[in-house]
Parts: C-alpha cells; structure tokens; sequence
C-alpha cells in the first residue's frame, strides 16, 4: 500500500512541476517568440542536472549528492541575488519557485536511474508544502496590486480654457537634485539658472516614490505617490496598462513615446542594448545572476546608449517641430546614468563601462562632468524647439543619483525638476510634493 502511495505521490509531482511552468508561461508574460527558447533551457537544465545527480550520487549518498546539487545550482544563477532578495519574502519567492521546479523535475528525472529513497519523498513534501505558501503569498500579492490598479480611475485632470498646446516631458535619467549636488558633491547645477531666466519653476529637491526608474515612471503614469510595487513584473504591467495615456486620449491629445520602455504606446526609437528591466518571469528569475552578468560583460552597452540617447534627442526634436495635434512628448534619456559617456567639453570617455570600479572621488568627478555634459545638451535641445515658449514643458529626474549612497538614503530618491507652463500658475506648481504628482497639476 506505501509503495502505490508513493508512486502515486511521483506521479503527482511530475504533473504539479508541469502545471507550474505552464502557469508560468501563460500568466507571467514570456517574451514574444521566447516562449519555446525558455522551455529548451528549463529542460536542459533538468535534464544536465538529473545526469550530474547520478554521477555525483556514485560518490556520495543520494540524498547529499541531491541537496549538494541544489545547491552548487542555485549559487551559480542566483549569488549575485541573493544579497537583494533574501531579505524579502516578496522577492525571494522567485528563487525559490526556480529551486521547486527544479527538485521535483529532478526527482522524477533521478528516478530513471536510480531507486529514490525515503529522503527525497520527504523532501518533495517539503517543497510542495513550501510552493503551496509561496503560492498563497502571490495570491495576496495580486489582489493588493489589484487595488492599486482601480485606485486611480477616477482621477480628474485639470483641463484649460485655452487652446490646447503641446506637453513635453524631458525625463532625465539619474538625475540628482540640486540640494544633493549643492551639499554633497559642492557643484553649482548652472542649468537653474538658465532656465530660471526662461521663467521655468524651479524645484531643488523633488522626491521620488522610488529609487528605482521603473518603479518611478510606473507610478508616474498611474497618478499614485504612494504605489510600492513588489517586483519588475507588477511594475511592467502597470506601465504597459497605465492611466495616463487613456486620460490624454480622453482629452484629445495625442501620446509620443520615447522610451526604451512600452506603455500603450510602443517606442519612436529602438533601444538596441540588453532589457535593463525583467520584462517576464522567467527574466526576473535570472535578472542579475551570474550567467547574465557574464554576457553582458562581453556585451558592451556604451556605443547603444549613446545611440539610443542620440536617437530620441533627434527623433523627438524633429516630431516636436513639424507636429500639427496636441501631444504629449514623453522623453526619456539614459543621462547622466551611467556609464558616464562624456566630459564636460563633450569628449568621448573612453573608459565609461568600467565605472564600478572607479573610486567614490572619481565616480563623483565624472558624473558632474557628464552632468554638465547633459546640462549643455538639454538647453540647446532646449532652444531648437520651434516656440517652446507656447508649450508646457517638464524637465526632470527619475530619481537621485544612487552610487556611493546607502540605499535607504533620502538623497537616492531626490531629483530635480523645472516645469515651464504659458497656463499654469506659480502658486499651483508649489502644491507639488512629489514627482509622481506631476501630471495632477498640469493643464490639458
């Protein structure tokens, strides 16, 4: 009766593991024509390590050699996560939910070689009841995100008697606030005053919900400074599913797309380096582990981001000039985020991949070196708009500047911002408190 019992047990597994990466590949969004590439790695992978166990398992006992696998497997993909996702169960539930898939594939696997004993049935059950409360945390997981993704639905922007001008947003990437740069780094930020003399409303210190570029422009676009999304995944689809473009085309005005990011909108310009952010499951699994590292080390970035940066410079600036409807302008330019591209003067820098490993004096020096790099840029961008002086215009960060600080540091979330507006009052712009509040107070 126990040994029927424990077949039937296997046989469980086999189909629960199944289960998990079709859940897994329905609900959590694989990249368009990935799906089947992400399948051939998980098999392999199972398969390879089934092989490794039987070898490893002529040396030791079965259940060590199992659990040493385990292991040795999880260091390799995931020790540069671990720092970051063991101190929260939300996060940690996507190196776990790998290692779940992985020992039940392998214990139905190993048992085409080998006799399982005891300890592996009783592992199973560990895992099991672990991905049963890894699975019930989710759950709780997406019907808070549900509330946040009702909670803006009715917001009201404030609409203008006057005719309706174009609104364009100049989100500049790491971006620290002047407060920051005054007090810490002891660089005057001169781009305040060339656009104080513009009449742009200046904001020294504006905080960010968040530290992190998804995370801000996500609630940005949702009209929330209070949203705390628990991974990449949530923050994508909030993006992709956001508030702010179905208001704007409820108010007649178009919606231009500069990012490397999609929302309803796809991209005006191609980012042709690596996703920064996990656009799936599956790459939120191996985002930032050891084996991603290591391609991107041999994948340089600097030539596409200062391409990309190029690209939605020129391509907007052009949209912008010969454009005949209301639009918004989103922008998003990687700078003065590193890698730090140039100097001040514009010359190439030709070790700006490497900033890890700068010293925090020099990380500091190049990065107001770029940034006045940056500042020049904007303001002869600036200038070539053909009558700015009759459109809204955001000139922003997304956060502070993030390197050489503690990352509970209010310094990582301060940004800067100037906002120029022929509608909007003064005395309105002073009621903005932070970032994500930004669209509540313009006119449309």
């Amino acid at each position: 009766m126990s040994k029927k019992i424990i077949t039937l047990y296997n046989k469980l597994s086999v189909v629960y593991f199944f289960i998990l990466f079709f859940l897994t590949y329905k609900i959590m969004q694989f990249p368009e024509g990935f799906e089947f590439i992400a399948f051939v790695i998980i098999a392999t992978s199972l398969f390879l390590s089934a092989f490794l166990l039987k070898k490893i398992a002529s040396f030791l006992n079965f259940f060590n050699a199992h659990i040493l696998l385990l292991l040795l497997f999880t260091f390799f993909f995931f020790i540069n996560n671990l720092k970051e996702t063991l101190p929260l169960w939300v996060r940690c539930r996507y190196l776990m939910t790998i290692c779940i898939s992985l020992t039940l594939g392998l214990s139905y696997l190993a048992n085409l070689y080998l006799k399982l004993t005891s300890f592996l049935n009783k592992l199973k059950i560990f895992f099991l009841t672990l991905s049963f409360i890894l699975f019930v945390n989710g759950l709780f997981i997406a019907a808070t995100m549900k509330e946040y993704f009702t909670k803006s639905n009715n917001v009201v922007l404030q609409t203008s008697n006057k005719i309706k001008n174009d609104i364009i947003w100049i989100l500049l990437d790491e971006y620290a606030s002047n407060n920051y740069l005054t007090n810490q780094l002891h660089y005057h930020n001169s781009i305040k005053d060339s656009l104080r003399a513009k009449h742009f409303f200046i904001i020294d210190s504006m905080p960010s919900i968040s530290n992190g570029t998804l995370f801000s422009i996500a609630s940005i676009f949702n009209f929330d400074d209070s949203i705390q999304y628990p991974n990449f995944n949530y923050a994508q689809k909030v993006v992709r599913q956001n508030k702010f473009e179905k208001k704007l085309k409820m108010l007649h005005y178009d919606f231009k797309n500069y990012d490397f990011l999609y929302f309803t909108h796809k991209s005006e310009v191609e980012a042709s380096f690596s996703n920064i952010f996990p656009t799936s499951f599956f790459d939120q699994i191996f985002s930032n582990s050891v084996l991603v590292l290591t391609i991107n080390y041999f994948n340089k970035n600097t030539e596409k981001i200062s391409k990309y940066n190029s690209d939605v410079l020129n391509k907007s600036l052009n949209d912008i000039n010969t454009n005949a409807n209301p639009t918004f302008f989103w922008i998003h330019a990687l700078m003065p985020h590193p890698p730090f591209i140039n100097d001040s003067s514009g010359i190439e820098n030709k070790y700006a991949e490497y900033f890890n490993s700068l010293s925090t004096k020099e990380m500091y020096k190049q990065y107001v070196e770029y940034l006045a790099y940056v500042n020049k840029t904007v303001l002869h961008y600036l200038n070539s708009i053909k009558d700015w002086e009759k459109k809204t215009i955001i000139i922003s960060g997304d956060h502070g500047f993030r390197y050489g600080l503690a990352k509970d540091d209010a310094y990582t979330k301060a940004t800067f911002a100037a906002i120029y507006s022929p509608t909007i009052d003064s005395s309105e712009l002073k009621q903005i408190k932070y970032l994500q509040q930004i669209p509540l107070h313009l006119r449309y």
